[in-house]
């Protein structure tokens, strides 16, 4: 059985900053896997890319891009229900996982300069695995499966009472 979930601390009364440091970096080691993919929202250029050094060992997976609709949308976009974005999707590797590590969610933002994003969007192949937004103060797991669902527990036991099936 598959579950679409998010993990919303915001439903617990409580902040993004909330969000255990741990139970991110545990996500970044042990529940994204080789052959997964990382994009960065706002970033969909080559040239964004190489301003901040992040293609310094890292490489596009050969689909090279991705679009979604972010779970944040502009109120100045028109056809909320057809929106896209497009980002650039990198090979998930332990450049990618060490990069990520060093700043905690509460700092992504577009501004920050090592991970200038607000929105991170993680596949498994063309399909859309997780994303995380320090705007929306979400964590939005897609598609989860049972035993995904478990392992996220094991990271957190409090997980659950921030999980909510949509």
């Amino acid at each position: 059985m598959r579950y679409f979930l998010f993990y919303n601390y915001h439903q617990l009364n409580q902040t993004w900053e909330m969000i255990p440091d741990e139970f991110w970096r545990k996500l970044l080691s042990e529940y994204f896997l080789p052959g997964d993919a990382v994009g960065f929202k706002g970033l969909s250029k080559l040239v964004e890319i190489e301003k901040y050094g992040l293609l310094e060992g890292v490489s596009l997976v050969p689909t090279g891009t991705i679009q979604y609709q972010p779970y944040c949308i502009s109120g100045a976009v028109q056809d909320v229900e057809n929106y896209k974005e497009q980002v650039l999707l990198f090979a998930w590797n332990q450049r990618m996982q060490s990069l990520l590590q060093q700043i905690s969610l509460s700092e992504l933002f577009p501004d920050n300069e090592y991970v200038p994003t607000d929105e991170l969007v993680f596949t498994r192949g063309d399909q859309l695995l997780m994303t995380a937004s320090n705007v929306d103060q979400h964590l939005c797991f897609y598609q989860l499966s049972y035993r995904e669902k478990s392992m996220l527990e094991s990271f957190d036991p409090g997980v659950w009472r921030g999980l909510i099936e949509a």
